[in-house]
């Protein structure tokens, strides 16, 4: 997402936003789906993945219960544990 376009992520993300998501409820939704192993444009499937975000998690109460499956899950676990070896 580094060199994304600002105003195309924004975009992207205006729905969550209007519907005051907060970021642990956008990481939680896009974990729910395996990711592919290439992305060619993480805009794009961003875009896709958060296209019915909205409509398939319309309360605050689903939005918590999600984040606190998440956080439980090998998955955030794993991504806790996991060395970051970046810049």
């Amino acid at each position: 997402m580094g060199r994304a376009s600002v105003p195309r992520i924004a975009w992207i993300l205006k729905e969550v936003s209007d519907a005051s998501w907060t970021s642990d409820q956008v990481i939680a939704f896009l974990a729910c789906d395996d990711a592919p192993g290439i992305v060619y444009r993480p805009s794009g499937f961003l875009a896709g993945r958060l296209a019915s975000a909205v409509a398939l998690w319309p309360t605050e109460e689903g939005w918590e219960r999600a984040v606190q499956t998440y956080r439980d899950s090998r998955r955030a676990e794993k991504a806790r544990h996991q060395e970051w070896e970046g810049t």
